[in-house]
């Protein structure tokens, strides 16, 4: 926006920080050995949650990933026993201890997060794999089709195994 306006010194400004921020994002959250991002503490640097979540994708949606980070989709998303469901994409993975696909944010899938995950994947696919794409596509379709059934509509959350509808409202 900043550049829009004609104000150059704020832009170069902000386009530095944001790649302060992306550098940190990827050197500090992302775990080679387990192929993830992980949340941590900011004074510490200890691990917030030692546990997958819906939000190891988000920065393929915040275009901050890259390429070397393309294995949080082969090793996590794509695995059934995780995030793969019929009804995309839980909270949590379904191999976690406290996964349950009826449970808050414990396991069901919610449109606004699964968007999230659809775009991340989709942005990996077009500008680091294009080996991806299929799968991106089969992922929009799952999670759009949810919503076409019975009617076009949308519950707040679903039951990723079952597609069943959990909130008692429509968004």
């Amino acid at each position: 926006m900043a550049k829009a306006l004609g104000d150059r010194a704020t832009a170069k400004r902000l386009k530095r920080l944001a790649s302060r921020s992306t550098e940190s994002l990827r050197n500090f959250l992302w775990d080679n050995e387990q192929a993830a991002y992980f949340d941590r503490h900011p004074g510490s640097g200890e691990l917030a949650a030692d546990y997958l979540a819906i939000t190891t994708f988000y920065p393929f949606f915040a275009k901050a990933a890259g390429k070397r980070e393309l294995g949080v989709f082969k090793r996590h998303l794509f695995d059934p026993d995780q995030f793969w469901l019929p009804y995309p994409v839980p909270a949590l993975p379904k191999s976690h201890p406290d996964y349950g696909p009826n449970r808050f944010w414990q396991g069901p899938s919610w449109p606004a997060a699964t968007s999230h995950v659809i775009e991340a994947l989709a942005h990996a696919a077009k500008r680091h794999d294009r080996n991806l794409l299929p799968q991106a596509a089969d992922l929009l379709k799952r999670a759009a089709a949810n919503h076409m059934q019975p009617r076009a509509d949308f519950f707040e959350r679903y039951n990723p195994e079952t597609g069943k509808g959990l909130s008692l409202f429509r968004d």
